[in-house]
């Protein structure tokens, strides 16, 4: 892939993504956004790991979720947060949160995790009780789009 174009690539291998557009484009990105990705776009001074230069191909990155290639266009710069980014970082810094609490709740053992069959029964039917009640026809399908056109 070192000879094609990082665009055309993109275009072809970018799947749907709430942060992309068709091109594979995410645009800028704040530290922390995508925590997986921080490494590669911002590098580690601690350990010693440069962020990835401008106009240059990352090699892969796995994750539990994707793979990624990225091309930055400039450097690190700060920049006011979009809304879509700051979403993206508020719901990141509150699962970080939420992990180091559960955590710390562990080791101190003032958290202790005790879902089974009958929390979990009693959790669905607290949904069922609450739940709004809206009014939905019932649909009814179409023959047309379930079943194949019968022939001779």
């Amino acid at each position: 892939m070192v000879n094609e174009d990082f665009t055309r690539i993109a275009q072809e291998l970018n799947a749907t993504s709430q942060f992309a557009d068709g091109n594979g484009y995410v645009g800028w990105v704040p530290e922390g956004a995508f925590p997986e990705l921080d490494e590669t776009l911002f590098g580690d001074e601690a350990r010693g790991i440069q962020p990835i230069d401008p106009d240059t191909l990352s090699d892969a990155i796995f994750t539990n979720e994707s793979y990624y290639l990225i091309k930055t266009l400039s450097a690190a710069e700060v920049r006011p947060l979009s809304r879509v980014m700051g979403t993206k970082l508020l719901e990141e810094t509150v699962e970080k949160w939420q992990r180091q609490t559960l955590l710390a709740g562990t080791q101190a053992g003032t958290v202790k995790m005790n879902f089974n069959s009958r929390l979990y029964e009693w959790v669905t039917e607290q949904v069922f009780i609450t739940a709004p009640r809206v009014e939905r026809p019932t649909p009814i399908p179409d023959p047309s789009q379930i079943l194949p056109p019968s022939g001779p």
